[in-house]
């Protein structure tokens, strides 16, 4: 049988917490990119910013990511981002215990740095770990941490990842109160049966709370699960755009609570280059960011598990874009999401 991709309406997609977590890394970058010529101020923060050893050791003649000289950053460049769940075991009372990734997502920017394509990897995604076997991706972070989980990623596309950010689920709160809130526009008034909170038609605006209900309603959302990722998307959009907004970097109380909540919910590894990058996407703005997510073929259950089956063309032409600096050709073969669209 023919390989076909299921329809986004039949499709499991991530939780909410899942694309709402990858506002580290945006934030940081454009947020600290839009002061511009402020380069002592960023390196202030970039102070305060957690480094570990998160990538993993290349074999013997394999490339590895390279370290840009001080004051220069160079493209293309590849960032995984990681949003974890439970850091700490902050939710023991839960009998949950154990760091899990439940993010996934992979920026390119491209060679002269005027772009951000963000490519999400659902945490479903049958994929082979090394030394463990076939099963779920967001199992390589449980398995072997962040170096486990960039072997895998490298792997599936044939790529190299030059960086990584792991974002704690604490930024989605902090951040959205940081910038006073934001706005999205709702399509049709909709009650959330969670919470009995109403969503009326038009321009809502949201604090951290109410970016909670929102980007989590499932119920009651014609597409359900379809329309859910749809929210999530349109509400990071808005975030970025409004981290980015002159209101907030012109406002040292505003700018300094968003940049104090980003660089407390991220960990990067050694090598991240944290102000050199933010100070040469300086001219990059929201609107340069996409937001897709790999091509799954189907889903298939085994052995009572669930699992997303990628779509083999989708990785071989996600696989080509990324490597050629050409994610403008994959994109056309696999349109982003509308971030823009109300829900």
């Amino acid at each position: 049988m023919a390989e076909s991709e299921t329809s986004p309406q039949r499709r499991r997609l991530p939780r909410w917490a899942r694309w709402c977590l990858v506002v580290g890394v945006v934030l940081l970058v454009l947020a600290a990119g839009g002061l511009g010529a402020a380069y002592a101020l960023v390196g202030r923060y970039d102070s305060k910013i957690a480094r570990q050893d998160l990538l993993p050791a290349g074999p013997k003649g394999s490339p590895t990511p390279s370290v840009a000289p001080v004051g220069k950053v160079d493209g293309p460049m590849n960032i995984l981002v990681v949003g974890v769940d439970n850091s700490g075991d902050s939710r023991a009372y839960q009998g949950v215990y154990g760091t899990r990734s439940d993010t996934v997502m992979l920026f390119h920017l491209n060679k002269d740095l005027t772009r951000a394509d963000a490519v999400s990897l659902p945490r479903d995604s049958y994929v082979h770990i090394p030394g463990h076997g076939d099963t779920k991706i967001n199992a390589a972070f449980s398995y072997g941490g962040a170096p486990l989980l960039i072997q895998t990623v490298q792997d599936l596309l044939s790529i190299t990842v030059d960086h990584v950010v792991v974002v704690n689920f604490s930024a989605l709160h902090t951040v959205t109160d940081a910038v006073g809130g934001v706005d999205v526009t709702v399509d049709k008034t909709v009650k959330d049966e969670r919470t009995h909170y109403v969503f009326k038609q038009g321009v809502n605006h949201l604090d951290g709370k109410l970016a909670e209900i929102y980007v989590r309603q499932r119920y009651n959302l014609p597409g359900s699960d379809y329309d859910r990722i749809k929210r999530q998307q349109q509400f990071l959009h808005a975030l970025m755009a409004k981290a980015t907004s002159t209101g907030v970097l012109t406002n040292p109380v505003k700018l300094d609570a968003l940049l104090s909540a980003v660089t407390a919910a991220v960990t990067v590894d050694k090598t991240f280059p944290v102000r050199d990058l933010a100070f040469a996407l300086r001219g990059l703005s929201a609107s340069a960011v996409s937001f897709s997510t790999l091509p799954m073929a189907r889903s298939e259950q085994m052995d009572g598990v669930d699992y997303e089956i990628p779509s083999s063309q989708g990785i071989s032409d996600l696989s080509h874009g990324l490597r050629a600096d050409d994610m403008a050709g994959y994109l056309k073969k696999h349109p982003p999401n509308n971030a823009n669209h109300g829900a």
